[in-house]
Order: structure tokens, then C-alpha cells, then sequence
């Protein structure tokens, strides 16, 4: 075989070129092109120019961080090596990354490796494809020779490619078989990379992304090392400073590729968790040895071509004096190749991936070809000095360190022992409920990571609350501790876990079958309609009956206990004391619309967006006019219909109350109608709502001038709180609406007890009532009831002309509805 080798400066130097070595003609011959000019267009043209004038031609090539051409080192130079083969066979190929590296190298290995393959040469981009794994996958299906190594872009970390004859990519491989019987291929490398400081352990780690060291992100192990201003480019700074590992006996490097948002750092291989790793330095003592022996290996070897696929670290760290590690092979053959960011190389018949390492290829296809240099090889070292004088400097302070950290490791031993006890109490009080010594929530997240499951049981002790009020929240702690062990005799019977996830909330887990969730089911409820908890205290004994209410999961699912939380949820909102969780009921679809809604309503408050309109009510006593709430979105006015109920449950339903009472007074400070603002129960029972409107109506004058509407309905069900909010509003002249009567409860007792100033008869009644006798003869009643008790009424709905003239015959005091006037802002 015959290589040559050039700089390309133009198009009419490399035609001449090509024309003078009489390679136009040459029938099997390989092109390696290795570019430190990024730029991919110029790069085209070149393998344009080489298709163009030599016929069969074969291009393999890759962007660089550094280029080896002889004996020199370039930079920003595109070095062409032509090699033309006499009884080898060339064929190369290009694969686009789809999957994962893994697949990318087997799927490289499969197409190119024939029965007489001697040799694979491959570059990959080396910010897509992790080198470890893509190696790995041609080891799966070949232990055939391999060198090479990834793509450079001079340090930038911004993009690198690799191209064949056909195209150009930036996430995969292209790669060379070298098919021959007679081919010789042989290797060298030089690592020489040492590690310095403590040894550290790769606490979380997943491929060749690393998250965590000794429990704190990469990046903060790099900052605390190397210092904040050196650290701000950790990704040039884990190129000089690799991780060193052992992989195979061998200690080999990890450099850092990439860096991520959240701290951890991506390598250009594989380091898995739990490996120990140290900070990596050049050695130049051992590089200086390992290249004089290497060098002397080499007279043992039949050579014609020399390939050097070095790492980019190396002729980062020996600078200038990067040329006296190659200069050397130029005196033996041909010598072209460039800088990696790891390489490729085959060691004890296995194909491994480094870093910070000079591989060597050896080629020749010639019989009895014996090459022994011309002149004794030596390496240049008086330009070395200083840096030999850092590195014996580095070794004995690291040695000195060494001692000392093994004079003190006795003695954390002796500490660890003790703190390891302590830990084992710290862990189980972590993880045990302090009340009912069962395991709790911390323990269940453990436990439901590490373990397959087949059913839960989320059991929820109704008022509780109730129990702590009336008997003091020791008897509470009492009646827990005594309901939690007959709960777990119930779990032990059918092998289930227990744990308390809650005040008054408790979880069982099935890890072994499905069958038994319904019987521990059936025996709790058993349990509590049968036996009820008796607690001793002052020497008296009290029977408590507890009633619960149970969701059930049965399939395997990683968010479970998130599962069976909304699962209960929807047994409350239907009253309902057992439910299965079923994907049907949707119950994480109306969970992520609630909590956009939530989320839109405080977004609303935020921006100022929540607005009242207002709806005539026509009263012969003088018009009335009711706020309702809107929410403006989109240039939409939203109505209550789709956030209220949602947001019932919060306090943003409080907030909303303040904003309807404080911008409808504005709205209405210096007018003379009145006002009507709807309250439900839960603002009656909020003592902090109750000073806000009577503040409000004192700071706007508007004594007299204000209706509360309250809804009719089965939450009437603490009448003493109402009487004494409607007793105190009185006092500022507010008076008292029932709003939507005569739907749902219809409660005419509590009616004649709150004697309210004013019935609105509901809008299910009025709006058919020109059409539906019944309704009719429902709201006649309703009418005279009120009359009776001195209370006026208000037809709601009133929506068109004989709707007004029914409840005109039914002589109501008041209309309300799209035909008196439709809600609209002041």
C-alpha cells in the first residue's frame, strides 16, 4: 500500500495534485479527510473535486479539533490522506443515529463486516452518539479491529460531523472495512493520565450522563476543586481533568462533552453509579517513558501507513510540545490523523472507547517488509522541563495527602461505626408514624419504588374532627392508636402492608395477589358497624362508633396513591363510602381541568380581570340591580357556571367575594338604586367576610341600599349561624333575599324562621310557565305562601313578553330576567 498526504489549499492545487500523483487511475483507494475548518459547504466541494477526478473513490472524514499531518500539528487546516491499497478491499458507509448509540454500532458492524474484514475504521459525532455505547454495539456482533474516534469542532462543543463520499451528518457514523487476506493491522496507545486528589463515587449516574458525586451535582464538584472563574466553562476544564476510572484493569479517562441546566454533566462514555472516580492529570514523566517504549515496540512491525487518532486534551495540555509525541512516527512511514474527542481502539482482543489517549494504527500490506529507522528515535525533552517539574510536584503532594488521609481514615471508621448506629434510630423514626408506630408515608414512596404491587386500599376516617372537638385531642390520639391495630390485624390476616398517610388517613398494599383487596374491604366496614373503639379515660370508659369511607386501586399503577386520593375525592363529592378507581370515571382529566381553572381564576385576581355585571330587577318600590360575577378572558366575559364550583374549596372563592362586594359599591356609591350580591354558607360561616361587607358599607355609604341574596337550599343546615349573620346585617339596614326558591330543598320551615325580606321564585318554575299548568299552580302557592309571611317575590327567567304576563296575573312584586333587561356592564 502507498499513503500520501497533503494540505488542501484550493481546487486547482488538489486537481494538480491528484493529476501528479497519478491517482486518477488508482482503483481502490481510501481517502481520509480531516477538517479543522467547519465549514460543511467547503467540505462538499472537496469530495466533489476527489469523485470527480478519481474514479471508485472511497472518503471517509471528520470535523477535528486539531490535525496530524508527518511530523506536524496544525490547526484550522484540512489534511487529505490518500491511500492507495493493492490486494485490500474498500468499503465504507454512513448511518444516521435513529435509535441509540448501541443500535447505531451494531447496525455499522452488521452492513460493513465481511468473512475477511482486518480492520474497521469509524468516526461518530461526538455530541449525539455516546462512544462507550456505540463501541459496545459493534462488540456485539465483531471483536474485529476498530480505530478511529469521535468528531472535534476545535473545542466549541457546538456541532460535529462526520461524511463519507455521499453525504454529510451531524448525528452518527461513518466508518471503513479494510477487507484483505494479506493486510497486516496492528495498534499502540499511550494513556499516561493519572488520578490526583481524593477518590470519589459516582452516587447517581444513568449512561454517560453523570448527576451526581459524593451527593452534590458535577458541577459543584468542579467549582469547589478547580474555583468558581475556572469553573464557568466546566466542559474545557473536564476536558483537561477527566474522570479516571478502572474499566478492564485499565485505568481510562471520561471526558466532559456537555453540560446540562440542572448540574450534571455529560461524558464522552459511560460511568456507571457506584464506580470510584478521581480528578485526571497528564503525566509527563509517563508520557516521556511510554513513548520511548512504544517507540522501540514499533521496529517489531512490518509498516506503511501510520494513523494517530489522539485526544484532544493531550495537545491541550502539551501545547507546543504536542509535536514531540508525533513528530517521531514521521521518520518511520506516511503519518496523517487527527484530534479526537475519544478514541476508538481494539486492546486485548476487546474493542474499548478513551479518552485523553494517543492510539497508534499500524498498517502494511507488503511481505517481509522490515522497516528499522534510519536514525535512533528520541522524543524532545528540554522544551518539557517545566511541565515534568508540575508533574513530580503534583505526585508528591498527592502522595503527602495520601498519608494523611490514611492517618485519618482509622479514625472515621471509628466515627462512621458510631453515626451508622445513630443512623439505623434517625431511619426508623424517618420512617415510622410516631403516634401508631406504623410505617408511613415516607416508608410507602420506599416501599412502592422498590416493590411490584397488586392493590390498594386508601381508608379515610370520616369526621374525624368531630371526635377531637367533643373529646379533646388526646381521646382523639387514642381512639387512632386503637383503630390502627384493629386495621392491622385485618392487614396481617391477608398479608397486606399498613400504613398512615394522614391525620385520620390510613393506606394498605397488596404486594402479592389481587383477590384480597375486596376482603380487606369487606372486613374493615365489618369491623366498624360491629365494634366500636372504647377508650378509658378519668376512669370512664367512652364508646366511640367510627364510619369510614374506602377507595380501592387494584391495578399496578406508579402514581397509586395519587390514584386512590382522587378516587376518594369522588366518593365524598357522591357520598358515597366505597369506590373502585376506574380510568372511565376520567377523575385525572377533570383534576387537570380543575387545576387550570384554578389556575386561570388566579391569574384573573392577579390581572384585575374579575369584573361584576349587573341585571335590572323591576320592582314597582324602585329598581334593584344584581351583581354578577364575571371573569374576563379572551375578550370573553366567563360566568360563574365554569369556575365557581371549582374554586369553592379556596380561598380565591374569598377573594372573589371581596372583589364583587368592593367594586360593586364603587360601581354604585353615587347612585340611588339598590343592590343585590349573592352569599352562599360558606361566606355567612367566614367571620373575616362578614367585617369586610359591613366595613365596605360603611366606607361607601351604602346603609340601607344593599340585598344579600342567599341560595335556597339543603346547606341550611346550621340555622343559628344564619339567624345571627342575618341579626347583625339588619343593624346596617342590609336586607335578606332567598335566591332560586322552590328548587332542591325547599325548606318552608327554616323559610318562615329567617322571614326574609324577599323570595326569588327559581327560574325552572318561571320559564315554562306560560306552557306548564304545574308550574304555574307551584309558583301561585309560592307567591301566597310569601305574601303570608310579609316576604315580596321576584319571578326569575322572565325571558319573554307571556312569561311576564303569567306572573303579572300572579301579581309577583318583581321581574328579573332577558326580558326586563339582559346582565351588562356599568
Amino acid at each position: 500500500m502507498k499513503s500520501i498526504n497533503i494540505i488542501y489549499s484550493n481546487r486547482d492545487e488538489l486537481i494538480k495534485f491528484i493529476s501528479e500523483q497519478n491517482l486518477n487511475n488508482a482503483n481502490n483507494i481510501l481517502v481520509q479527510i480531516f477538517s479543522g475548518i467547519l465549514d460543511k459547504n467547503l467540505i462538499q466541494s472537496i469530495v466533489n473535486i476527489l469523485k470527480e477526478n478519481i474514479k471508485n473513490v472511497k472518503i471517509i472524514g471528520s470535523s477535528t479539533d486539531g490535525e496530524i499531518i508527518d511530523g506536524e500539528v496544525t490547526n484550522n487546516q484540512i489534511i487529505l490522506n490518500f491511500n492507495i491499497f493493492e490486494n485490500t478491499q474498500i468499503e465504507t458507509i454512513l448511518l444516521k443515529k435513529s435509535t441509540n448509540s448501541y443500535k447505531l454500532g451494531q447496525e455499522l458492524a452488521t452492513k460493513l463486516i465481511t468473512s475477511n474484514t482486518k480492520l474497521i475504521i469509524t468516526f461518530a459525532d461526538a455530541l449525539n452518539v455516546n462512544g462507550e455505547e456505540y463501541i459496545k454495539g459493534i462488540q456485539s456482533i465483531s471483536n474485529v479491529f476498530i480505530a478511529g474516534g469521535l468528531a472535534g469542532d476545535n473545542g466549541l462543543f457546538k456541532e460535529t460531523f462526520v461524511f463519507n463520499e455521499k453525504e454529510i451528518i451531524t448525528n452518527g457514523c461513518v466508518g471503513v472495512s479494510l477487507n484483505s487476506d494479506t493486510l497486516k493491522v496492528s495498534n499502540e496507545f499511550g494513556f499516561n493520565w493519572e488520578g490526583i486528589g481524593k477518590i470519589m463515587h459516582i452516587t447517581k449516574s444513568k449512561g454517560n450522563i453523570v448527576y451526581e458525586i459524593d451527593g452534590k451535582t458535577p458541577v459543584e464538584i468542579y467549582r469547589h476543586y478547580f474555583g468558581e472563574d475556572v469553573a464557568k466553562d466546566v466542559v474545557k476544564i473536564g476536558v483537561e481533568f477527566p474522570l479516571i476510572i478502572k474499566k478492564d484493569n485499565i485505568s481510562i479517562a471520561r471526558a466532559v462533552v456537555g453540560q446540562n441546566d440542572d448540574g450534571s454533566l455529560i461524558f464522552a462514555g459511560n460511568i456507571n453509579t457506584g464506580e470510584k472516580v478521581q480528578f485526571g492529570y497528564g503525566n509527563i514523566e509517563s508520557i516521556l517513558q511510554k513513548d520511548e517504549i512504544l517507540f522501540q515496540n514499533l521496529k517489531n512491525f512490518d509498516i506503511e501507513s501510520i494513523f494517530i487518532y489522539s485526544c484532544m486534551a493531550r495537545r491541550r495540555f502539551l501545547g507546543k510540545m504536542i509535536e514531540s509525541e508525533v513528530k517521531p512516527f514521521s521518520k518511520i512511514a506516511t503519518v496523517s490523523g487527527f484530534f479526537t474527542y475519544g478514541e476508538f481502539f481494539t486492546f486485548n482482543n476487546k474493542n474499548q472507547f478513551f479518552n485523553q489517549t494517543m492510539t497508534v494504527l499500524l498498517l502494511s500490506e507488503s511481505e517481509n517488509k522490515h522497516i528499522i529507522p534510519k536514525e535512533n528515535i528520541e522524543i524532545e525533552k528540554s522544551e518539557l522541563l517545566t511541565l515534568k517539574a508540575l508533574t513530580n510536584l503534583i505526585q508528591a503532594t498527592s502522595h503527602e495527602l495520601m498519608e494523611l488521609n490514611n492517618s485519618l481514615e482509622e479514625k472515621v471508621n471509628q466515627k462512621t461505626e458510631q453515626i451508622k448506629a445513630k443512623n439505623i434510630e434517625l431511619e426508623y423514626l424517618y420512617y415510622h408514624d410516631s403516634l401508631t408506630d406504623l410505617p408511613n408515608k415516607f416508608l410507602l414512596e420506599k416501599d412502592l419504588k422498590e416493590n411490584e404491587f397488586f392493590g390498594s386500599l386508601l381508608i379515610d376516617i370520616k369526621n374525624f374532627s368531630s371526635i377531637n372537638d367533643m373529646y379533646g385531642e388526646l381521646i382523639g390520639d387514642e381512639v387512632l392508636k386503637a383503630f390502627s391495630k384493629q386495621l392491622q390485624l385485618i392487614a396481617s390476616k391477608y398479608n397486606c402492608s399498613l400504613y398512615r398517610v394522614g391525620n385520620d388517613q390510613f393506606i394498605t398494599i397488596n404486594y402479592n395477589n389481587q383477590v384480597v383487596c375486596r376482603n380487606v374491604k369487606n372486613s374493615i366496614f365489618e369491623m366498624l358497624h360491629s365494634e366500636p373503639i372504647i377508650i378509658t379515660a378519668d376512669n370512664n370508659l367512652i364508646s366511640i362508633h367510627l364510619s369510614a369511607r374506602i377507595s380501592l386501586v387494584k391495578k399496578f399503577y406508579h402514581d397509586i396513591k395519587l390514584k386512590a386520593d382522587l378516587a376518594l375525592n369522588y366518593a365524598k363529592e357522591k357520598n358515597l363510602d366505597f369506590v373502585e378507581y376506574s380510568e372511565e370515571l376520567e377523575l385525572e382529566a377533570k383534576l387537570e381541568k380543575e387545576i387550570k381553572t384554578i389556575a386561570m381564576v388566579k391569574k384573573a385576581i392577579k390581572e384585575d380581570r374579575v369584573l361584576p355585571v349587573f341585571q335590572r330587577i323591576k320592582k314597582e318600590d324602585g329598581d334593584t340591580y344584581e351583581c354578577l360575577v364575571r371573569i374576563k378572558e379572551d375578550d370573553k366575559l366567563l360566568s360563574p357556571y365554569f369556575f365557581l364550583d371549582t374554586i369553592m374549596h379556596t380561598n380565591y372563592y374569598y377573594d372573589i367575594t371581596k372583589i364583587m362586594i368592593k367594586k360593586s359599591f364603587e360601581a354604585f356609591k353615587d347612585r340611588k338604586e339598590t343592590i343585590s350580591i349573592n352569599f352562599s354558607f360558606k361566606d355567612i360561616e367566614n367571620e373575616e367576610i362578614i367585617e369586610y361587607l359591613i366595613s365596605n358599607i360603611k366606607q361607601y355609604d351604602m346603609y340601607s341600599r344593599v340585598i344579600i341574596e342567599l341560595l335556597e337550599s339543603e346547606n341550611i343546615n346550621n340555622f343559628e349561624n344564619v339567624q345571627k349573620f342575618i341579626d347583625k346585617i339588619k343593624e346596617y339596614g342590609v336586607k335578606i333575599a332567598i335566591d332560586d326558591f322552590g328548587t332542591g330543598y325547599s325548606n318552608f320551615i327554616y323559610l318562615a324562621k329567617m322571614k326574609p325580606d324577599f323570595i326569588k321564585i327559581d327560574g325552572s318554575l318561571i320559564k315554562h310557565i306560560d306552557k306548564d299548568h304545574q308550574s304555574f299552580i307551584i309558583t301561585k302557592h309560592i307567591n301566597n305562601f310569601a305574601k303570608e309571611l310579609g316576604c315580596k317575590t321576584i319571578a326569575e327567567f322572565v325571558h319573554n313578553k307571556n312569561v311576564c304576563n303569567k306572573v303579572t296575573e300572579l301579581n309577583v312584586d318583581g321581574f328579573q330576567g332577558y326580558f326586563v333587561e339582559e346582565p351588562h356592564t356599568l
